[in-house]
């Protein structure tokens, strides 16, 4: 996979966490939508339903942030470790500087 490929799977990812972020966004909108409206009993299970739904985008929202960057970390170990080896070949085919 080459680095443009790489970059672009890390910015999809990117995109994917952000809309995450919009659909929690939208949860806690209904979350203070439900409260407006019904200030009853039974609003305590919904309440508790849409407050784990929140947790969860926000555990994955952290997951696609984390596969980003490692995503990002890994690609720039492998071009340092491509490059170094190019050096190494280049100065064992007597090419090098000496």
């Amino acid at each position: 996979m080459d680095a443009a490929a790489v970059h672009r799977q890390e910015q999809e990812l990117l995109a994917c966490a952000e809309s995450l972020r919009s659909a929690k966004h939208k949860a806690e909108l209904l979350k203070s939508g439900v409260h407006q409206a019904w200030r009853s009993e039974e609003t305590a299970y919904l309440s508790a339903a849409i407050d784990k739904v929140i947790a969860e985008l926000d555990q994955e929202i952290r997951r696609t942030e984390q596969l980003a960057e490692e995503i990002s970390t890994a690609c720039t170990r492998l071009r340092v470790e491509a490059e170094l080896l190019r050096e190494d070949l280049f100065l064992e085919d007597g090419e090098g500087l000496f």
